[in-house]
């Protein structure tokens, strides 16, 4: 079993309201640099909720077009997170996360003034490309700060304040449009301008990334070898394969439930169902994560891959908004259980001195899952919906029992 978190128990809180809350009390003073730079920077996230509007909007794309360079962007995080990882160890956290903000700041101008399909696919990959730069290094560097009993407390905080962030976002980039279509962008880039001038005054100092002892470490490698490094470690490969697997089975919630929800005469409610999602994991992650508390990461992992299998198998169950709705509830605490899990059991296995290049591999399998919505609407077009839930349901129970060998 895990040690449970090291500061005092949530129930002798004299308010009700922090049990709503992420419990990241005790954590030190850098991660909270580190907290609060995710969630302004999400806050004003409004390019990425935008994109897809803007393409067929204002940059004159036809759908398919849009389709097709909207996926630069995950195309550039495939590309980009191993390279940044495997930098973050070599020349330090502090410089990578302040780079990424910045990067991500002129990716996103470059966007709102290219012209043309192929100018705006190009931008929208090298947005992609300087998002990914410092995330591989923003995981290290919570894992370098906190202590490992306190880890799984200190990601799932970390993620909740992405999907809070996301949230607000989602909801205030259709007022900033209306205004000014430009504005969209200018106030994203001036968020993670901000932000990097914030972190570069006020983030402590990080630990450098502490040397290894292994023999074969005295030369550094070249970039690209050390950020495929991590593929020789088999348990490693086994948890990417799981993260892949995970992520090929949420990435359905987009082509192939719509599709569900309008054989079900449900097409207009597919906007504030699939809103549940980000609801739910505001209102249940503290909750979940103070109840797993005392279960081993291998164990909530686990846990996660097969409700997260569930809760989309029971999709085709479903005939109604509020029964969608159910299991929308269900997968959702499986994508908690998984998110809350992962970066801590990434950080387990890593050598200390590749943190950051196993993060950024970790972090790649999301983009490898890329193609999955295609493969599901071919599924469901040509084997039925029965066919895709229930491959849901077998590639959950798969990546459970894949992540129970990790033990």
């Amino acid at each position: 079993m895990g040690r449970p978190p090291t500061t005092a128990s949530c129930g002798s809180a004299p308010s009700k309201v922090r049990w709503l809350l992420p419990d990241a009390r005790g954590l030190p003073r850098a991660y909270w640099w580190l907290f609060g730079a995710t969630l302004f920077d999400r806050l004003g996230g409004f390019a990425g909720v935008y994109l897809a509007l803007y393409l067929t909007g204002r940059g004159g794309l036809s759908l398919s077009v849009a389709g097709v360079v909207a996926s630069m962007q995950a195309i550039g995080g495939l590309l980009g997170t191993p390279l940044s990882g495997a930098l973050a160890d070599r020349f330090g956290r502090r410089p990578l996360i302040l780079w990424g903000f910045a990067l991500t700041a002129l990716a996103w101008l470059h966007v709102a003034v290219a012209q043309g399909p192929v100018h705006i696919g190009v931008a929208v990959f090298l947005a992609g490309l300087a998002g990914a730069v410092g995330r591989p290094a923003m995981s290290a560097a919570i894992a370098d700060v906190v202590p490992e009993p306190d880890r799984r407390r200190a990601f799932a905080a970390q993620y909740w304040a992405v999907n809070l962030g996301f949230a607000c976002a989602a909801s205030l980039a259709g007022w900033v449009a209306q205004v000014e279509w430009w504005l969209v962008f200018v106030g994203d880039a001036a968020t993670s301008l901000l932000v990097a001038g914030a972190l570069f005054f006020g983030l402590p100092a990080l630990p450098a990334p502490e040397a290894s002892p292994r023999p074969d470490a005295a030369s550094p490698r070249p970039p690209l070898t050390a950020a495929l490094a991590p593929l020789r470690d088999a348990r490693f490969r086994r948890l990417l394969f799981a993260s892949v697997g995970t992520s090929a089975v949420f990435m359905q919630v987009g082509v192939t439930l719509a599709a569900e929800l309008r054989r079900d005469g449900l097409e207009g409610d597919y906007g504030w169902l699939v809103g549940l999602n980000g609801v739910f994991i505001v209102a249940l992650q503290p909750l979940l994560v103070r109840a797993t508390a005392r279960f081993d990461v291998v164990d909530v992992l686990s846990a996660g891959c097969a409700v997260m299998g569930a809760g989309f198998f029971a999709t085709q169950l479903c005939d109604a908004a509020w029964s969608h709705a159910l299991a929308i509830a269900v997968w959702t605490v499986g994508e908690i259980l998984c998110a809350s899990a992962n970066p801590v059991l990434v950080t387990r296995l890593a050598p200390t001195d590749q943190r950051a290049t196993y993060q950024g591999l970790f972090q790649a399998s999301w983009s490898a899952a890329a193609l999955s919505p295609a493969l599901g609407a071919w599924a469901m077009d040509q084997l039925g919906p029965a066919a895709v839930w229930t491959t849901c349901l077998v590639v959950g129970l798969a990546c459970a029992w894949g992540v129970r060998a990790l033990r």
